[in-house]
């Protein structure tokens, strides 16, 4: 967790859908990251360029979610791009590993996995 006197680590989030948002912007807060969501490709181009997040974390299941992947593929300041989908979406999982993603979970796995990932940019 961040000193009273250090930053937090950033943690940068494109999704739409506001009760997940809600989750792991309350997660990343237990753990001593502020978590910022941009609700458009060009928000979140805007957020990785000016704040330079450690992680970055993509909802394909949100609109324009390949657009915005698009954004923060172009951008070699950020450490990690995590996305999640749902499990039967196999075609976009492989679009978003083929764009570069880090890693693709299934949104089941991404809740139980949320904790880790965050310290994990907490650590870098």
């Amino acid at each position: 967790m961040a000193a009273a006197s250090e930053k937090p680590a950033i943690v940068a989030a494109y999704l739409t859908d506001l009760i997940f948002q809600t989750k792991i912007v309350s997660t990343g807060q237990s753990l001593g990251a502020e978590v910022l969501v941009a609700g458009s490709p060009e928000a979140l181009h805007k957020l990785v360029t000016e704040k330079c997040p450690g992680l970055v974390l993509l909802d394909l299941n949100a609109r324009d979610a390949l657009a915005a992947l698009a954004e923060v593929a172009v951008n070699p300041r950020t450490h990690r791009v995590i996305a999640y989908v749902s499990h039967v979406d196999r075609e976009l999982a492989d679009a978003a590993r083929c764009a570069g993603v880090d890693d693709v979970l299934p949104r089941s796995r991404f809740v139980v996995e949320l904790p880790g990932l965050i310290r994990s940019s907490l650590a870098e």
